[in-house]
């Protein structure tokens, strides 16, 4: 997994990794843009969130690499998404209260994650999901 802080440093890792045409793919334009699979041996790209029109504001994959949690923000809410990486299918996601959600983690070698809730109602809750 590799995460890159911002877009011109985006630019200068594919430059500097000889992907060149991933820099300038419209595509991956933004940092919000960038959830995607690049695979090495082949060097072929596949977009995970292509199908969703929201940007992503934070993700986490699992220590198996099997699953990817990600956060899209829908007009200012949060929505949680769950993701298997070899099929490309959305598995159910936890049903949430609206607000902002943060912090997105595995816990290691396991198939639970957390992460921080705040609401109108509750800021700032822990929450954990064990998709088991």
């Amino acid at each position: 997994m590799l995460a890159v802080g911002n877009d011109e440093l985006w630019r200068r890792f594919c430059q500097a990794a000889g992907l060149d045409s991933l820099g300038e793919d419209p595509r991956f334009a933004t940092n919000q843009q960038r959830l995607a699979r690049y695979d090495l041996a082949t060097k072929k790209t596949r977009v995970l969130t292509e199908h969703i029109p929201w940007d992503v504001d934070g993700f986490d994959l699992s220590d198996d690499g099997r699953t990817i949690v990600f956060v899209i923000n829908e007009d200012g809410i949060a929505k949680l998404h769950v993701l298997d990486t070899a099929t490309g299918r959305e598995r159910a996601a936890p049903k949430l209260p609206a607000g902002q959600i943060s912090g997105i983690t595995f816990r290691p070698k396991s198939p639970e994650f957390g992460f921080t809730l705040d609401s109108a109602k509750s800021p700032s809750d822990a929450y954990s999901h064990d998709l088991a």
